[in-house]
Parts: structure tokens; C-alpha cells; sequence
């Protein structure tokens, strides 16, 4: 099992966090891409990690990632030989037919899709179901964020995915960085863009 942060280097005051992911989980950094926009530089950034060695499991973290449970890494122990993809944690959860909004605690759900790539562990699996799905569809990375991708993904190969019902269980991304996006928050950014795509809304456990 490989693990990486992707870490664009200019981001000097993301230093920090990045030195906790690597204190906390032994990943390595993974030099990420720059283009002119921040979302077409984030997928191709998870793109050319999914490439390496794509026989093996992988653990990706983003560099704006915190790590809030030391032993996070446990969650692979116990969940990969039943699932494909396992969430850390995500920004926003929904099943379709729904008004999105941020919640914390979630319904189990087979229709479940989520936002949030900031801390994944993908099976060799789950890696070629994706490289397949980007290659049969031209341009993706300049049309769809790679988080909107990898729900794409699950419900296309019937992927296995499991997230924790508290999504900031095990880990958050940080609100505070500033997106190359636009220069918004992270999290302005993605309920605008889940606005687009048509999602519909986010469900609690009741």
C-alpha cells in the first residue's frame, strides 16, 4: 500500500500540516500540477498519482487535510477487503432527489455519493476503474472536478465505497486555506458546484 500527499510546494503555509500527515501516516509527497485552474490541477494531480504502480492499493491525502485521529490508517484494516474506496472523511453527502447543505452525521445508504477527496484509500480496483473511466471520456478533467468523477466512477463499476457517519470523525479539510479556485473557500466552492451538477439533497440519520 502506497501513501501520498499531494503538495503543491509554493503552498508554504501548508508546510505544517503536511509535516503532521507524514509524522502521523508515513506518506510521502507527491509534487502536485499546476494549471490555470485550481480544479483542472487537482484532478490532473490525483490523475498522474493513479498511475503509479496501479497494482497496488493507495492512500491519498491532500495537503489541506487534518488529520484528527491518530490512527486513521486502522480504517484500512478493517474495511478494505469489503469495500473498494474508503472516505476518511468528505465535505458534503447526498443521495439524489435532494436539496444539498452540509451535514455532519449520515444515513447509511447504498445510493450514497459524497464531495471530498482530501483523504482516500483506493484498492488497485477501484485505481483502474477509474484510469478506464477517464479514458473513455475526452476532457474530462477540464469539465468535472475529480471529486464529481469518483461518484461517477462507484455508481458506473458498482464500486464499494465506505465513509464514516461522522465525516469529521477522522479528519477535516481545513475551511481556512484558500482555494486556487476562484480564491474562495473550499467549502463556497463546492456547494456552488454541487448546485450545478443538479445534486439533490443531503439526508440525516433520524
Amino acid at each position: 500500500m502506497k501513501k501520498y500527499i499531494i503538495h503543491l510546494a509554493e503552498s508554504t503555509e501548508r508546510e505544517s500540516n503536511v509535516h503532521d500527515i507524514i509524522q502521523i501516516t508515513g506518506a510521502e509527497i507527491f509534487p502536485a500540477i499546476r494549471a490555470t485552474n485550481g480544479a483542472e490541477g487537482c484532478f490532473l494531480s490525483h490523475l498522474e498519482l493513479y498511475k503509479k504502480d496501479p497494482d497496488e492499493s493507495l492512500v491519498v491525502f491532500e495537503d489541506d487535510c487534518k488529520i484528527l485521529d491518530l490512527n486513521i490508517l486502522d480504517l484500512v484494516n478493517q474495511y478494505s477487503e469489503s469495500h473498494d474506496i474508503i472516505y476518511f472523511g468528505v465535505i458534503y453527502v447526498w443521495v439524489a432527489g435532494s436539496e444539498p447543505k452540509i451535514i455532519k452525521n449520515f444515513m447509511k445508504s447504498e445510493n450514497l455519493n459524497s464531495w471530498g477527496t482530501h483523504a482516500m484509500w483506493i484498492s488497485a480496483k477501484a485505481r483502474q476503474a477509474f484510469l478506464e473511466y477517464y479514458n473513455n471520456h475526452e476532457n474530462l478533467h477540464k469539465v468535472t472536478p475529480v471529486d464529481h468523477v469518483w461518484n461517477n466512477v462507484q455508481n458506473t463499476y458498482r464500486l464499494k465505497a465506505w465513509r464514516p457517519s461522522n465525516i469529521y470523525q477522522y479528519c477535516k479539510q481545513i475551511a481556512e486555506y484558500k482555494s486556487t479556485i476562484q480564491n474562495a473557500n473550499f467549502g463556497d466552492y463546492y456547494l456552488e458546484t454541487i448546485k450545478k451538477v443538479n445534486v439533490i439533497r443531503s439526508f440525516r440519520k433520524s
